[in-house]
């Protein structure tokens, strides 16, 4: 029994053949949409753990207060993930059942995805990556400022070890050891 492509047209009032694109897109925003309830899971679990370090840590060097309008940032965007994994699974339940709504839904998902995949891309050039980089620098000087204080050297980070590396001169490295030569 062969199946109009318009199978949305109306709801199916009869067991029909599913076209296998649907169950292929049922069976994919399954996938996706239950690891993304999953992750959002786990992202709050480790949230909870951090924020349990964060509140229980002695005193000590004070981090620089991290910026209210990314913290209310990231939650919208969490708020959000949350809702999007949902409405996955649900138009995978629709597009499984052949129901109009999910075929409808999940053309809604695609849409709002790519909308919001722009804005995320703005708001992370304009407003995330700078305002991190500053808090960065800020939480730097700070750890520096408290080490000088108690008298201990300024922590090497990572990038000064490899641009002090890049600049030795060849002949001034190491000479690789002699079971290295012999391979």
């Amino acid at each position: 029994m062969s199946v109009s492509p318009l199978w949305w047209e109306g709801e199916l009032e009869h067991e029909t053949e599913r076209p296998v694109v649907v169950l292929v897109f049922a069976i994919l925003n399954l996938v996706f949409g239950g690891l993304g309830i999953l992750g959002f899971l786990c992202g709050g679990i480790i949230l909870a753990i951090v924020f349990a370090a964060l509140s229980s840590a002695p005193a000590g060097t004070a981090f620089p207060h991290f910026p209210s309008g990314l913290v209310t940032l990231f939650a919208v965007i969490f708020i959000y993930s949350f809702i999007m994994a949902v409405l996955l699974v649900l138009s995978g339940i629709g597009l499984l059942n052949m129901k109009r709504w999910g075929r409808n839904t999940a053309i809604a998902y695609s849409i709002i995805t790519i909308v919001y995949s722009i804005v995320a891309t703005v708001i992370n050039i304009t407003y995330i990556g700078p305002t991190m980089q500053k808090w960065q620098s800020d939480l730097q000087e700070e750890i520096a400022r408290d080490q000088q204080l108690k008298g201990q050297p300024p922590l090497r980070t990572c990038t000064n070890r490899v641009n002090r590396l890049c600049s030795t001169p060849r002949h001034r490295l190491s000479a690789p050891s002699s079971a290295w030569r012999t391979r």
